[in-house]
């Protein structure tokens, strides 16, 4: 009986350890995990805490202004806060929107009108998608180019014409709809002949006479208007900015004016008046307040930082950074615009 009753003991003793041991490691994975969805603050690591806080960025393709962007954001960020950011290359703007809805990601980039067409749940969303904006990154002129020995000196003359446009469903496809239905009423196939080109295709079709024009949504300079213009003089038309005031479109009027200022590309002497939109860091509505505050924060006192990660970053100012492009500012950027004084 005193064996059998020792063994017992043992028995129960084993079996306290095992349960034991197993919830130490059930703890332990706990405490160093990732957020299980986009805006959690786990307890073991609030938002105020020194604990590593890991999070994911959704950018773009790797060699692009989003993905070179995205890499010095999440870097800054993850060097001056307990937010540790994996950032992951993407296919852009559409793939990103996705990506936070499903709380794959926690912060993510998006270009206009893919940004606003998220909000608003249009194609090709199925939904709405319930995404704010952090800041707007930088700006995105809109060049109207036509080669210097054409007829062609403003947008009225393209009418009838073929105008690249860019690849059908990219972003730059989207933008030239939104300019030139948004804008100027001009359908394809009726009042132009939109030719679906990437900017390389453009530059080649420009140079065997294929095309009258091409739609450029693009930071400046562009290496591939760049080459255009060392082939042979190239002529950047200039748009009226108060069509947008007159436009009724809810993606035209988002739309803002922007200089391309002279010397931008060869033989290009004189500033150039046309119209762009924004590029959006963006997250969902329901991320934690204080992350998007810290974060939006720690980009905006470290602008020298950002401009030599990208040249777009010249253009980072608070008063640019609190433009959503008709999608609302999360509560966390905002708190931190009236700070600044960007916004009242």
């Amino acid at each position: 009986m005193m064996k059998k009753h020792v063994m017992i003991k043992m028995l129960c003793l084993i079996t306290a350890v095992i349960l034991l041991l197993a919830g130490c490691g059930g703890s332990a994975a706990s405490s160093s995990s990732a957020p299980s969805a986009a805006g959690s603050t786990p307890e073991s690591a609030p938002a105020d805490s020194d604990k590593p806080i890991y999070m994911r960025m959704g950018t773009g393709g790797t060699g692009g202004v989003f993905y070179t962007f995205g890499v010095g954001a999440g870097t800054l960020v993850s060097d001056k806060t307990n937010m540790q950011f994996t950032v992951e290359s993407t296919k852009a703007s559409v793939e990103n929107m996705r990506l936070l809805t499903s709380q794959d990601i926690e912060v993510g980039m998006a270009s206009f009108p893919t940004s606003l067409k998220a909000y608003l749940g249009v194609a090709p969303f199925d939904a709405k998608q319930d995404v704010n904006v952090l800041f707007q990154m930088y700006d995105n002129p809109i060049h109207i180019i036509v080669m210097a020995d054409s007829p062609y000196q403003s947008l009225e003359d393209l009418k009838g014409k073929k105008i690249s446009i860019g690849q059908p469903g990219s972003g730059n496809a989207e933008v030239a709809y939104a300019f030139l239905e948004g804008l100027l009423g001009w359908v394809d196939g009726k009042d132009y002949k939109g030719e679906y080109l990437t900017y390389t295709e453009s530059v080649d079709a420009f140079k065997a006479g294929q095309i009258d024009a091409a739609i450029f949504d693009t930071v400046h300079p562009t290496s591939s208007v760049i080459d255009l213009a060392s082939w042979k003089p190239i002529r950047l038309l200039t748009v009226d900015a108060g069509m947008i005031e007159k436009t009724d479109n809810q993606y035209a009027k988002e739309f803002f004016p922007i200089t391309i200022p002279g010397g931008t590309y060869k033989g290009q002497d004189t500033d150039v008046q046309t119209i762009g939109h924004g590029n959006y860091m963006m997250c969902l509505a329901s991320w934690g307040e204080d992350y998007a505050y810290r974060f939006v924060k720690t980009i905006f006192e470290n602008v020298d930082y950002m401009k030599n990660v990208h040249s777009a970053a010249e253009r980072l100012t608070p008063a640019a950074g609190a433009q959503g492009g008709g999608v609302p500012l999360h509560p966390g950027a905002i708190k931190y615009f009236k700070e600044a004084g960007a916004i009242k």
